[in-house]
C-alpha cells in the first residue's frame, strides 16, 4: 500500500483513518468489557466450587482476558501486528464458542446458557467479519506492515 492509497480524491487524509467509530468500540470492548465479563464469570465459577472444570474455566478466562487487553492496546497504538493478533484472538474465541455450543444439547442446559453461547458466537463472528471488511481497519493498519518477525514483538 502506498501513501496515495490512504488519501482521498483531493489528496487529503481519509476520514476513516484512526481508531474511531466501531474500531474504538472494539478496543474499549477488548480492554475493559471482556476482562470485566471474565471477572464476573470467575467470581461465579469460584463461588460454585473449586472443581477441576471450574479451575480450567478460571484459567481460560484469565488467559483470554490478558490476550484481549494485549490486542486492544495493540489496536489503540496502531501496531503493525495488531489486526493479525485481533484475528487470532477472535478465531480462538470462535473455536471455544463452537466447542461450548456442544453444551446446548445437554439436558440440563438453561435457556440463559443457550442464549449466552449463541450471542457470543454471533458477536465473535461479527468482529471477525469487521476486521476483514472494514475500510477503517484497512486504511488505519494497511500502511503498518512488519518486515521482520522482531518488529512484531517491539
Amino acid at each position: 500500500m502506498t501513501i496515495g492509497d490512504s488519501l482521498g480524491p483531493e489528496g487529503k487524509r481519509s476520514d476513516l483513518e484512526g481508531v474511531h467509530g466501531w474500531l474504538a468500540f472494539l478496543c474499549v470492548s477488548l480492554i475493559f468489557l471482556t476482562p470485566l465479563g471474565a471477572l464476573v464469570e470467575i467470581g461465579t465459577l469460584l463461588t460454585s466450587g473449586t472443581s477441576a472444570e471450574n479451575l480450567i474455566g478460571v484459567g481460560l478466562d484469565v488467559v483470554s482476558s490478558g490476550f484481549a487487553i494485549f490486542v486492544g492496546v495493540s489496536l489503540v497504538q496502531i501496531r503493525s501486528y495488531a489486526v493479525r493478533a485481533a484475528k487470532i484472538f477472535f478465531f480462538i474465541t470462535l473455536a471455544l464458542d463452537l466447542l461450548a455450543m456442544l453444551s446446548i444439547f445437554e439436558p440440563d442446559a438453561t435457556p440463559q446458557q443457550v442464549f449466552y453461547i449463541v450471542r457470543t458466537t454471533f458477536t465473535t463472528t461479527a468482529w471477525i467479519l469487521y476486521l476483514y471488511r472494514s475500510e477503517r481497519v484497512r486504511v488505519t493498519y494497511g500502511r503498518t506492515t512488519a518486515t521482520n518477525i522482531s518488529e512484531v514483538f517491539r
